[in-house]
This record gives C-alpha cells, structure tokens and sequence, in this order.
C-alpha cells in the first residue's frame, strides 16, 4: 500500500499544531497553579485540535469549505434555537418562582 505523502504532511501539521497550543495552555495551567486556579485555560485547552484541526485545512487547502461547515435548513435552526429557549424558560420559571417568596 503506498502512503500519500501530502496526507502524512497534513497530519504531522495537525498533530503539531494541536501539540503545540496544548503545550502552550498546559503550561499556563501549571503555572498558574493547577486546574482550580485556571478554568479558563482549561476551555483553550479543549478547543486545541479544533484549531489545529482549522489551521492545518486553511494550510494545505485554503478554504474550510471540505470540512462540510453550512448553515442548517431554517427548520432545523428554528428547533435548535425554540428548544434552547423552552429549556431555559423551564430552568428559569422555577428559580424566579422561589426567589419572590411563594
């Protein structure tokens, strides 16, 4: 079987650049003293292969059109935003219920 040597490009790329952010806020989290005391590194942390994963597209393709990013048909964007909002009315009701004292 012979190896594409662009995808073995690519992937050194990917794995690179997520390695390198990691390292980065990994670093940053020690330095600040462990994760208690860095939850914002923590959420750096956990985008890393997905900009590493953008980067190496934007790199070698220079579009990010392949990854299959497109806006939803409007129904599906209509439920996705109508749950969310049912969800937060019913997390809602009931902490503003209690906090007026009935």
């Amino acid at each position: 079987m012979k190896r594409d040597p662009i995808l073995r490009a690519e992937l050194a790329t990917f794995l690179g650049l997520t390695f390198l952010l990691s390292a980065l806020w990994y670093g940053l989290i020690i330095a600040a003293g462990g994760l208690a005391h860095a939850p914002g590194y923590v959420n750096l942390l956990m985008w890393s292969p997905a900009v590493g994963a953008l980067g190496t597209q934007l790199v070698f393709h220079r579009t990010l059109r392949d990854l299959g990013w497109r806006l939803p048909a409007f129904r599906w964007a209509a439920l996705g935003v109508t749950a969310w909002l049912f969800w937060r009315v019913r997390q809602a009701v009931p902490r503003y219920a209690s906090a007026s004292g009935s």
